[in-house]
Order: structure tokens, then sequence, then C-alpha cells
């Protein structure tokens, strides 16, 4: 039992998720050390409402599922954009499991990964072919012009972008 225990520990302590223990009620009680790659200290997070980190409508979403979780390890998987500690946007890949029924959990077991970096390629590869799809069917400069500022403020969240088109003079 105790050699099971030390490869358990081991294993989440080592593991490259995030992985939360919250009760019923979504405050955190345990936090895995891989929280600090997010750049979160696992021991300010203890006694937190995990909900807490997203917006009302992400909330509401998930608040639904879980609503209607009705089977113990019934889970739901989510792609998430949440401010980290610093206030910069990341993107995390979230996978929440109910464990109310397991006597020793009584609560639900949250794996994370951030997935920022992967969601700021596939969102920049949408946008780049948004501009050349606009400039394939001849859409006017000003519209070609006008996606390029889009897509620069959607790979950089928190980014702004304009473009000024002058004429000759």
């Amino acid at each position: 039992l105790k050699r099971r225990e030390h490869h358990f520990r081991a294993l989440v302590a080592n593991a490259f998720d995030v992985v939360l223990v919250t009760d019923e009620n979504a405050i955190i009680q345990y936090v895995s050390p891989a929280a600090t790659k997010l750049g979160l200290r696992p021991d300010t997070l203890i006694g937190m409402n995990s909900l807490s980190f997203l917006t009302e409508r992400q909330r509401e979403e998930i608040l639904g599922v879980t609503s209607s979780f009705h089977d113990g390890g019934a889970s739901s998987t989510y792609e998430l954009a949440v401010p980290n500690y610093k206030g910069a946007t990341i993107w995390i890949e979230t996978t929440l499991t109910n464990l109310l029924g397991d006597e020793n959990v009584r609560g639900y077991v949250i794996n994370l990964r951030d997935i920022t970096e992967r969601k700021r390629a596939e969102i920049e590869q949408h946008s780049q072919f948004q501009v050349l799809r606009a400039l394939a069917t001849g859409e006017p400069l000003t519209e070609v012009m006008s996606r390029l500022a889009l897509a620069a403020e959607e790979t950089n969240p928190g980014a702004r972008a304009a473009v000024f088109l002058l004429d000759g003079q």
C-alpha cells in the first residue's frame, strides 16, 4: 500500500498536466505542483472556488454540464480562454471528472493543460486563410487590410491594430 501511494504521489507530483481536486461546491482541496507551469502557486489556490477563474458564460456552461452528471466518473472536456494571475490571457484544455460518488473524493477532479501556443497557431492559420481568400476572390483592398488588422488582434489577445490607407498626397 505504501509503495502504491509513493507511485501515485510521484505520478501526480511530476505530471505535465495540472491536477485539481475540489469538493462538491468546486472549492479547491488539492493542487498538483504542475500549477507553477501556469504561473500559479499551489498553496494560494487551496480554498478558492475553481469557478472564480472563469467568465460568467463559461461558468454557466460548466454548471449546466455538471448538473447533468448522474454517474460517478462522468467527464467533460473544454477549451477555455482564462486570465492567469498576471492578467494575461491563456488557453487551457480542461477535463472535469465527477467523483462525487467516490467517498474518498466527494468532488471533482480537474485536469488542466496549457494549450496557448496551439490555439494561437490555429487562430493565426485561420486568419491567414481568411486574408488569402479575400485576396484570391478580389475583395477590395480596404477589406483585405481590415482582415489583416483583425488577424493581428486575434493572434495577440489584448492587442489592437489599425491600418491607414493614404492617397497619393
